[in-house]
């Protein structure tokens, strides 16, 4: 695997846990894990189009 994939990977988990961290500090953890999946989605992209 190389290391933008693995780089990739950690960026989309991360959001997704800021994402959860965020909505559980306003009481609506789904949405914010929804959020932070949705960013960590973008992310990934990004990091695939600069291969």
């Amino acid at each position: 695997m190389e290391r933008k994939d693995k780089i990739s990977g950690v960026v989309f988990i991360g959001c997704m846990f800021v994402g959860m961290g965020l909505g559980d500090l306003f009481d609506n953890s789904g949405p914010g894990m929804l959020i932070g999946m949705g960013a960590g989605f973008l992310s990934t992209v990004l990091f695939e189009m600069k291969k």
